[in-house]
């Protein structure tokens, strides 16, 4: 199905510049919005989505940097 939306060119120049910064087209973020609104959520395409963010992230918040052996260390 196809659907006509109607957005001033400020809102829409913003959300596709959002879109961009998550890699993803407008027009996909759009489409993923309304299956999660429908309740049409994709169990697969969820964990590709975890699976991506993972592999992409450094494991440092700010100078922080995850250490298993510090974070089980008994005190």
């Amino acid at each position: 199905m196809d659907i006509v939306l109607t957005i001033d060119e400020p809102t829409a120049e913003r959300a596709a510049e959002a879109a961009r910064a998550m890699n993803k087209s407008l027009d996909q973020v759009l489409r993923e919005t309304v299956e999660q609104l429908a309740g049409g959520g994709s169990a697969d395409r969820d964990c590709a989505e975890m699976a991506r963010l993972t592999a992409e992230t450094t494991g440092r918040i700010g100078d922080w940097t995850f250490d298993r052996d510090e974070l089980h260390a008994r005190r």
